[in-house]
């Protein structure tokens, strides 16, 4: 998949759920459990994510599934 967004790119919801590929309620169920990071609140109803924060998230994922600690792909 081809990184169109920097790291310090901020996200709104609909963004982060095509990042990260799941539902609204599983992303909020995540962030209640702390797998996914919380928001950075702009405004009253704005809700804005790192795009960073979700890139380490996958790298963990991957790391955790690999064995690896490092967040690095280990075959």
């Amino acid at each position: 998949m081809q990184d169109v967004y920097g790291d310090s790119q901020l996200l709104r919801l609909p963004e982060v759920l095509k990042v990260l590929r799941i539902g609204r309620t599983a992303f909020y169920e995540g962030i209640k459990l702390g797998i996914y990071p919380k928001p950075i609140r702009m405004g009253k109803r704005t809700a804005v994510w790192l795009h960073g924060e979700l890139k380490d998230v996958i790298k963990q994922a991957i790391a955790e599934r690999s064995g690896s600690t490092r967040g690095e792909y280990a075959p």
